[in-house]
């Protein structure tokens, strides 16, 4: 009970994913419908509505719930964020261990992939690949920008894994386990990972909040996971965002703040919520680890 970071994270967590599937519970209505004009008595109130005992969050500027559509996102921001921190780790982590010498091709491939990225900001490389036109108009648009997100940061997170596996590999027990025969994959199963797990586990927690500032980074640039081609009655077109998660329903922000500060003030506030709950939940699990580690010795 000592350990609070861990708890609140806990709960924190539960109630998201309670957020998730509320609206399979029976009796639940998440309908979300488009209002635009609302007339009482004399007065024509037109669409943003602001926060109301109607609109608890108030409305975007199609009339719509925004507590409603900030519910039904729950669950496409997860899952969204927990398929970029996946595939980054599961490319990172081998190919962390395949470096750890510090020599040989996986060693350049990662150290290139390492400079590569890290020579701009993860937003500014994220947007200028995901706006490639084969990008943009791909038809799983959805899937190229999850691998995009994940592979821009595998360069920082494989290094990071580098350096612990090469600072363990210089540990007595291990080099006494090199010693008497054990192959490389007797050296990762018997010493390095389970020696690195604590480590690999709060650190992809950790990455998940990384990556719900990036993902609502790129809402605020109106940069979208998901979008459609609306062609306009003037002959132009335009693409819009076709997902309630919500980074996309910060993509009006500079328009909004404002004059209906609302409209992006509570997804905010949701996506800064659950980053949080992620850091909290790391950082939980670190002391974790440790207590148990400290006790063990």
């Amino acid at each position: 009970m000592n350990n609070k970071s861990l708890w609140i994270a806990v709960v924190l967590l539960l109630f998201f994913l309670f957020l998730s599937f509320v609206e399979f519970i029976p009796g639940v209505d998440l309908e979300i419908n488009e209002q635009t004009i609302i007339i009482d008595g004399r007065e024509i109130e037109r669409a943003p509505f602001a926060p109301s005992s109607s609109y608890w969050f108030g409305s975007d500027r199609e009339g719509r719930d925004l507590f409603t559509m900030i519910i039904k996102g729950t669950r496409d921001t997860i899952l969204i964020i927990l398929a970029i921190t996946t595939l980054r780790y599961v490319i990172a982590i081998p190919l962390a261990f395949l470096a750890v010498k510090k020599t040989g091709f996986f060693h350049g491939l990662l150290h290139s992939w390492n400079l590569l990225f890290s020579a701009l900001p993860t937003i500014f490389s994220a947007i200028l690949l995901m706006t490639f036109p084969f990008v943009t108009l791909a038809d799983q648009r959805w899937l190229a920008v999850i691998v995009i997100l994940a592979c821009v940061e595998v360069g920082r997170v494989g290094y990071f894994f580098q350096q612990q596996a090469f600072d363990l590999g210089q540990e007595l027990f291990v080099q006494a386990g090199r010693s008497i025969g054990h192959k490389p994959i007797g050296m990762l199963i018997h010493y390095y990972l389970p020696n690195l797990f604590p480590t690999i586990v709060t650190q992809f927690f950790l990455d998940m909040g990384r990556t719900a500032l990036l993902i609502g980074q790129l809402g605020i640039f109106s940069v979208f996971i998901t979008h459609s081609w609306i062609q306009l009655s003037s002959g132009y077109g335009e693409f819009v965002n076709t997902s309630f998660n919500w980074p996309s329903l910060l993509g009006t922000v500079r328009e909004d703040f404002r004059h209906h500060f609302w409209i992006p003030f509570f997804p905010a506030l949701a996506l800064t919520i659950l980053m949080i709950t992620f850091q909290l939940f790391s950082e939980g699990l670190r002391k974790h680890f440790a207590s148990k580690y400290n006790q063990a010795s």
